[in-house]
């Protein structure tokens, strides 16, 4: 939240996010968090996430573990699914929330493209991740950060999350070691934390 400035330019205290949904968002989510402390309203709230079913099944402090999300009954949509499948959603959400997701994933470029594709003309993108670093590619298997490589193995080029990130009209955009979390603990990561409307062609 530090890092997204308490995701003050999301919107005002209390504003409607329409079709809202996180993709890969864990058993506790990115989002919640955000909508609790900005009170915002939504009508549909979507968490998508291809452990869904074992989060609800073994993790007690899931956040929608009874099938809603406090706070939002009537309106939650919980998807057992990855982003890799969002192609059914074209230009269907008002606002998208994907935070550290894409390291993740099988198909990073798939999942960034149906991100784009989900989202509506105008719409909010809500989006933090980390980029490959000249020092990864160099050092390859000897990069410092050994157990985040074994556990984070995909780390795309910046130049994929520019091309990505160019659809956008940035509204927020902290970088590198201007993030608190890319710097933590002597982490020395290199990302973003973005929030941007997709461009009205």
């Amino acid at each position: 939240m530090t890092d997204f400035d308490e995701y003050k330019l999301v919107g005002e205290i209390g504003a409607n996010l329409g079709n809202f949904m996180e993709v890969g968002s864990g058993s506790w989510t990115q989002s919640y968090w955000m909508m609790k402390s900005r009170k915002f309203k939504v009508d549909r709230y979507v968490v998508l996430d291809p452990g869904v079913i074992s989060y609800v099944g073994n993790v007690k402090s899931t956040v929608f573990r009874r099938g809603e999300i406090p706070g939002y009954e009537g309106k939650t949509v919980v998807i057992n699914g990855g982003g890799e499948h969002l192609d059914i959603f074209e230009e269907s959400f008002d606002a998208v929330m994907m935070v550290n997701v894409l390291q993740h994933v099988n198909n990073a470029v798939m999942m960034l493209r149906n991100i784009y594709n989900s989202i509506k003309p105008g719409g909010l993108l809500i989006f933090s991740d980390c980029w490959m670093t000249e020092a990864q590619d160099e050092e390859g298997e000897n990069y410092e950060f050994w157990l985040d490589v074994v556990y984070h193995p995909i780390r795309m080029k910046k130049a994929v999350f520019e091309q990505f990130l160019s659809g956008f009209d940035p509204i927020y955009d902290v970088r590198d070691l201007d993030a608190l979390s890319y710097m933590y603990n002597g982490r020395n990561k290199r990302g973003t934390y973005f929030v941007g409307r997709k461009k009205i062609c």
